[in-house]
């Protein structure tokens, strides 16, 4: 719970920043179109973060035996593919 009030204050500012630094909107309008895209902007940070550190974790198996994983089947243009080459 605490990660995700983070997320949204990080990204409430984060819109403050932007819509007061570079689009020169008045604070006081600024304020309430940064708190409704606070929940959006935090989602797609969090999303981003995980997305980065499921990749960092999937290079760390890929380094190891994965002998236990399962592998999706192939395609049959796969397997036609792979078939015309043995």
């Amino acid at each position: 719970m605490k990660s995700h009030i983070l997320w949204m204050v990080g990204a409430t500012i984060l819109g403050l920043v932007i819509l007061v630094g570079f689009l020169r909107f008045n604070f006081i309008a600024a304020l309430p179109v940064a708190i409704s895209l606070a929940c959006p902007l935090g989602m797609l940070g969090m999303m981003f973060a995980m997305g980065k550190s499921m990749n960092h974790s999937n290079k760390k198996e890929e380094d190891g035996d994965n002998s236990h994983e399962l592998h999706a089947p192939m395609s049959i243009d796969d397997a036609q593919h792979s078939h015309m080459h043995h």
